[in-house]
């Protein structure tokens, strides 16, 4: 049965994935509850089926699907898309390649009106991993830390209460906003960059004032299939620059705390060595130069401070420390993952 007042509506990015979209869309159609709305935004897909798929979708169930096209914007223009059509109170997203489980909506349902005497900002959702590789299934990266948060003295909480929500994965489909939360803060996906989710992650967590978990129900994330934005090894992987660059400029203009300023540090860390890792050899040595110039910006009290704080993680600090100097950085342009060349540069200083 379909509500006749719809609480939530997923938006569904589609670019090139004519392999998967049929089954994302079957868990959109087959919920338990239906209490959702669903649209599509192709974003100019060039395969053969994706568009076609897309709109029979929409043609089969026009009560539950809109569909939309347009020329290829990239999946943060394809969100905001979606975002100016909604007009539910709730709403979230969902890759292309990725699916719900049946009940998805019934429980989100269930726990919003569990707590309605709350106004809920955002909610964050425990999805589940699933290697198109080995086809099993996996917990979700940041599981045990969803649980301390969510489960430990308090199932709603935010960044202001507890600065550990920071941390969490940053995954934009794991979380369902609240529509006017969003609207009073303008909010919108950076547009024309990769790695569109990092800055909303900080934005939006800085500007909640009530998160709640719900480990129920998650989407499942697809892995190791050719296409994904975390699998691109080329030029691509030099837009994580700009949008580390956006963050801790916000954190600049908002004065945020040290306890949020340390989770961006820990975040740009962790992408970083990254991306390194994986770059091409043509990308790496241009990405080790934005990457340099890019710490070299932010104050270096603050890498002092957080090598302190992290004093047992020497590799982690070798890392800040040599990034920042010319000398050293050019050692990170060899084509050898970064922690091999960490253990070079840590030689090099010990003679």
């Amino acid at each position: 049965m379909k509500t006749e007042n719809p609480l939530l509506t997923i938006i569904v990015p589609a670019y090139n994935v004519e392999k998967y979209v049929g089954q994302c869309l079957d868990s959109l159609v087959h919920q338990s509850y239906m209490n959702h709305k669903v649209i599509v935004v192709d974003d100019g897909s060039k395969d053969q089926h994706t568009s076609e798929i897309c709109k029979a979708y929409a043609q089969k169930y026009p009560e539950l699907i809109t569909y939309v096209y347009q020329e290829n914007q990239g999946q943060g223009a394809a969100r905001n898309r979606g975002l100016a059509m909604v007009d539910t109170e709730y709403v979230g997203f969902l890759d292309s390649d990725d699916w719900l489980p049946p009940d998805y909506i019934k429980t989100v349902t269930e726990e919003l009106e569990t707590y309605q005497s709350e106004t809920i900002d955002l909610v964050f959702t425990l999805p589940v991993i699933y290697d198109s590789l080995t086809k099993g299934m996996v917990d979700w990266y940041d599981k045990e830390a969803f649980l301390d948060i969510f489960y430990g003295n308090n199932r709603i909480t935010s960044a202001f209460q507890d600065k550990r929500i920071y941390y969490l994965e940053v995954n934009p489909c794991r979380r369902i906003y609240r529509v006017a939360f969003l609207k009073n803060h303008k909010f919108v996906f950076p547009e024309g960059v990769k790695w569109e989710d990092v800055y909303p992650h900080f934005y939006l967590l800085y500007h909640a004032k009530a998160c709640l978990g719900i480990r129920e129900v998650g989407f499942y994330y697809r892995i190791n299939t050719a296409g994904q934005t975390t699998a691109q090894v080329g030029a691509s992987r030099l837009d994580m620059v700009k949008v580390f660059h956006d963050v801790f400029k916000f954190r600049e203009e908002e004065n945020c705390d040290w306890e949020t300023t340390k989770s961006m540090i820990n975040l740009l860390n962790k992408f970083a060595k990254w991306s390194l890792d994986v770059s091409d050899i043509e990308t790496r040595p241009k990405l080790v130069r934005y990457l340099s110039d890019l710490y070299k910006s932010i104050p270096a009290a603050y890498f002092k401070r957080y090598g302190k704080e992290r004093k047992h993680y020497k590799k982690e600090r070798l890392f800040m420390w040599a990034i920042r100097k010319n000398q050293y950085r050019l050692l990170l342009c060899d084509y050898l993952p970064t922690e091999l060349m960490m253990n070079v540069v840590n030689k090099l200083l010990r003679r």
